[in-house]
């Protein structure tokens, strides 16, 4: 509903409606003021449902920022776990027999450029065919040899000559 100017009564009823005055001198009617108890109380309820979130003595950290922190910490830990015990299964070591140090073409041949080696080894009778990606010398690319679990030797991991397996 559109107001009207004060002085100008509603044209359809005859006497004015709660939002219009005849008079200047009427008042419009009060609306009941909340009671101090009560917006004292909803000022304390505020505070003491958002204290934790506006201390400027501490850093403001939403939820979700810790929560995704909890789980990158707990994620890493599990990892950490995991290649613990798998390194710890790679007793057996074997001498390596290097086919081939590819560089990607878009690399400049450097000391500390990855390189795709591709390598085998003989665990149990049988040859064994790996690839590992490392920023290795060529030096170390020749000297190095794999750890491997005797159980599984698909399980295998290409080091430097100077890492003791197990």
């Amino acid at each position: 509903m559109r107001r009207l100017p004060r002085r100008q009564k509603h044209q359809g009823h005859g006497h004015p409606s709660h939002h219009e005055h005849a008079t200047d001198d009427e008042a419009p009617p009060a609306k009941p003021a909340a009671s101090p108890s009560t917006w004292s109380r909803l000022v304390a309820w505020f505070h003491e449902k958002t204290r934790h979130r506006f201390r400027p003595d501490r850093p403001f950290i939403p939820r979700f920022l810790k929560i995704a922190l909890a789980a990158l910490v707990v994620g890493a830990a599990i990892v950490g776990i995991v290649g613990q015990v798998e390194a710890s299964r790679r007793v057996a070591t074997a001498e390596v027999k290097i086919l081939s140090v590819d560089l990607p073409a878009e690399v400049h041949p450097t000391i500390s450029a990855q390189k795709l080696i591709r390598y085998s080894f003989q665990a149990g009778g049988r040859e064994f065919v790996g690839k590992a990606l490392r920023a290795w010398s060529l030096e170390s690319v020749n000297a190095a040899h794999v750890c491997y679990d005797p159980q599984d030797p698909s399980n295998n991991l290409l080091v430097k000559s100077s890492v003791t397996c197990g």
